[in-house]
């Protein structure tokens, strides 16, 4: 039995539980190894489908503006395959911009469109 519901068809994104933790625990690098290797194999193998519920079901404003940087990093050469990521993009980018301001979120993210 899947203990996240929201996962039963996603069997592979229970890491996000695993990830959330360790933000939670202040070891945002490791969260972040964590999603790197997650997303290298899932882009590696063309699972769009499971990145795209990944990407719709991320809480952009529980997660650090590091990780959510990283996400948009790492879906940046396959945006195009990725159609909620216009979405993501934009949500990440307005709580930059109401945290941080507009330039800054432009400098920080405004490359990964």
């Amino acid at each position: 039995m899947v203990p996240y519901p929201q996962y039963a068809k996603y069997p592979s994104l229970l890491f996000v539980d695993t990830m959330s933790r360790l933000i939670e625990d202040g070891k945002v690098e490791e969260a972040a190894d964590l999603l790197y290797d997650w997303m290298h194999e899932a882009l590696t193998a063309e699972d769009y489908v499971t990145i795209e519920f990944l990407c719709h079901s991320f809480r952009v404003s529980r997660l650090p503006i590091s990780i959510l940087r990283s996400i948009l990093s790492l879906t940046y050469r396959d945006a195009t395959k990725i159609q909620t990521r216009p979405y993501l993009y934009q949500k990440i980018y307005d709580r930059i911009t109401a945290e941080k301001g507009p330039e800054y979120a432009d400098m920080l993210i405004g490359q990964l469109k």
